[in-house]
């Protein structure tokens, strides 16, 4: 499948900083930080195309950024009432602790019980994902994804690795960012290197016409 710029979707073309800091520390739903998620759900839901985002991760351990898809089913308040039938595509998952590693992984099953993922990382030889914009680009076709960073492929997945789960990424989806402070993955200790930055220099989605 040919991408080409006629095609773009230019989601975000200026430079956007997100900003994790203690002074803005609250308390929420019994966790001692809040995190910042920004999402297109039945703003801009799509199906197929070339993501890229450019961004520069923030150095602080315990920080955890994502680049991810939901299916336009789920309600971006509460995804864990239809999780993981419709399938979650992690573009990019980054932790502070661990600076010339990212992931790229997708959620599938066909309840929770039957939850499935499959997760590989990619380590850059280069300067560490805080030191440096990277592009983070998914090409997603029919019955096929496939993820890169600055252009070079690492993971593919098709129906044929499911392990005999649904195949849920042939739907519209949509997209988001989320600047985490500590979490499950794995545990990570709160920062303590503040304020913490994640830059995002433009995020692309090209479709084919």
């Amino acid at each position: 499948m040919d991408f080409c710029l006629g095609g773009v979707n230019t989601l975000a073309q200026a430079l956007y900083k997100i900003e994790a800091t203690k002074t803005k520390k609250e308390a929420i739903q019994g966790f001692n930080y809040s995190s910042t998620r920004i999402n297109t759900d039945n703003k801009f839901e799509f199906k197929y195309g070339r993501i890229d985002i450019r961004a520069s991760m923030p150095s602080a351990t315990g920080t955890w950024v994502a680049f991810w898809l939901l299916n336009k089913d789920y309600s971006v308040q509460n995804p864990a009432a239809e999780w993981p039938s419709g399938g979650e595509i992690d573009i990019m998952e980054y932790l502070g602790q661990d600076k010339n590693k990212i992931l790229g992984t997708p959620h599938y099953g066909s309840d929770l019980a039957n939850h499935r993922y499959n997760s590989t990382y990619y380590t850059t030889t280069n300067e560490g994902f805080d030191k440096a914009y990277y592009v983070f680009s998914l090409v997603w076709e029919e019955d096929k994804i496939t993820w890169l960073v600055n252009d070079e492929v690492y993971k593919t997945f098709t129906p044929n690795d499911t392990g005999g789960q649904p195949y849920p990424f042939n739907d519209e989806f949509y997209l988001l960012i989320s600047l985490s402070v500590g979490g499950n993955l794995p545990v990570s200790p709160i920062p303590t290197e503040y304020s913490a930055f994640l830059i995002v220099d433009f995020i692309r989605v090209f479709q084919a016409i």
